[in-house]
């Protein structure tokens, strides 16, 4: 990520972490955490993009649900789609995401890798992940060495 001079790395990065925070107001407030300035229009395609409604249906009051706090009821793909909405609204050039698929059955897993492809493609993804599925889905896979194990006291 080229950054011009005066330019903050922190306005250029959109972190995804494995377990999303997530505050006590609607979807589109939760949403909206990620660029405040965000339009009703921006938060509706992002979560139309991220696949938000899919569980954020007209009978449950859409974008407008209401959550509590940390999310609770919310499913782990649910909260995973509600980060990348975030992610996508930020309209960061770089994405971090820190195993985004932990909580997932295999066929939200699959559903999730096809979004990050095609959200990814105009920008710089960094995936950290143990998962092989992940993995396969990735262009470039940069392995770590594990820490090396000290010796005891």
């Amino acid at each position: 990520v080229a950054l011009a001079p005066g330019e903050s790395l922190a306005e250029s990065v959109a972190f995804v972490r494995q377990a999303p925070w997530i505050a006590e107001g609607s979807l589109a407030d939760n949403i909206r955490l990620a660029r405040a300035g965000a339009g009703r229009a921006e938060i509706e395609a992002a979560a139309h993009a991220a696949g938000v409604f899919s569980f954020a249906t007209p009978d449950r009051g859409g974008l407008d649900l209401r959550l509590s706090r940390f999310g609770a009821g919310l499913s782990g793909g649910q909260r995973q789609r509600l980060a990348l909405a975030r992610a996508i609204v930020r309209d960061a050039p770089l994405w971090l995401l820190d195993e985004p698929t932990a909580h997932l059955d295999p066929d939200a897993e699959a559903e999730l890798l096809v979004r990050l492809r095609d959200l990814g493609r105009d920008r710089t993804v960094v995936v950290a992940t143990h998962a092989a599925t992940v993995m396969a889905a990735c262009d470039r896979i940069i392995r770590l060495p594990a820490p090396a194990q000290r010796a005891g006291p």
